[in-house]
């Protein structure tokens, strides 16, 4: 096997959120790449300062669970994604992979400590102002004989932005 860092070359920030996507294909015994590997599993390992966040092969037509820490080979190919710790020194992550009758291989990625983003007071007031929203919208959903559970949990999606990606 040979594992190599396709993102996340430069170090990963230690904010809990940073990721590389670590690359592992299947060689031959003289180091060659084999695209054609019938059912070679490969097992990540994630040791250090951070953690393993998902696997895959890109093969359409496998349903393994996402979160797996294996995953078989898809033309000889299969990705994890490694999630820095959040921290505040420097580390560093240790990603392992491994498949029986096959020599695995480890890659060692830096973490380096960030400072956390200041939160600004428009952004504390703005916070205070969904809650209040939240709490009236289900209070009046509970008056009305409407589902305040689905209330709060649509209130709970806004409040602690479930679905979002900024």
């Amino acid at each position: 096997l040979s594992v190599k860092d396709g993102v996340g070359a430069d170090g990963l920030a230690a904010d809990g959120a940073d990721v590389a996507l670590v690359q592992v294909a299947v060689l031959d015994a003289a180091g060659i790449a084999v695209p054609v590997t019938p059912d070679v599993v490969v097992t990540f390992a994630v040791a250090g300062a951070g953690a393993l966040a998902g696997t895959g092969s890109g093969d359409p037509a496998d349903h393994a669970n996402d979160k797996s820490p294996t995953r078989v080979a898809f033309h000889g190919l299969a990705l994890a994604v490694v999630r820095s710790a959040l921290a505040d020194a420097d580390g560093e992550i240790e990603v392992t992979v491994s498949a029986d009758g096959l020599d695995g291989d480890t890659l060692n990625l830096a973490t380096y400590a960030v400072a956390p983003a200041p939160i600004t007071i428009e952004e504390v007031e703005a916070a205070q102002d969904l809650w209040a929203e939240s709490i009236a919208y289900i209070s009046l959903v509970h008056k009305m004989g409407g589902d305040y559970v689905a209330a709060a949990g649509e209130a709970a999606g806004k409040l602690y932005g479930y679905g979002k990606s900024d």
